[in-house]
């Protein structure tokens, strides 16, 4: 499920069988501009997080045990 927090809402819902993962569900592309996603554990995929990047959103998700992260930059100052 996508939910709107702002407006309340929810933009995305879909049901998926129990071989799939449902984050086969999440689409990247334009319309995450300036939009910040939360993802849980099960989620966390470089690629995801890059594609999130390339089109200008933002994402917040919790780090597996085994991840090093390089920090390459700061928001703030």
């Amino acid at each position: 499920m996508l939910h709107n927090v702002s407006d309340q809402t929810t933009d995305r819902f879909s049901v998926t069988d129990e071989k799939a993962h449902d984050s086969t569900e999440f689409d990247t592309g334009p319309w995450l501009k300036d939009r910040l996603i939360l993802f849980d554990q099960a989620y966390f995929n470089y690629r995801r997080f890059a594609l999130i990047d390339e089109n200008d959103g933002y994402f917040v998700s919790w780090l597996k045990l085994n991840v090093n992260p390089e920090i390459t930059g700061e928001l703030r100052e």
